[in-house]
């Protein structure tokens, strides 16, 4: 099973959103898919060059099955 998230992180250039799936067996409780998805998300978003402060906060957060699987 995946998991489909879709996370917002407030950054000093703005909110950006990044949308990804998590594999069910490496986060089986909600905290870690948070956790995960939140790490993923600023990784990728430091990736693009935008600079997101440690401890950014989470401005959205929405993490859901992926049907898709």
């Amino acid at each position: 099973m995946r998991y489909f998230y879709v996370i917002t992180i407030g950054t000093l250039g703005g909110p950006v959103s990044v949308s990804n799936t998590l594999h069910a067996s490496t986060v089986m409780t909600a905290q870690r898919r948070y956790d995960a998805a939140y790490a993923a998300a600023v990784e990728q978003i430091r990736d693009s060059e935008v600079d997101v402060p440690d401890g950014a906060p989470t401005l959205f957060y929405s993490c859901e099955p992926d049907e898709q699987t």
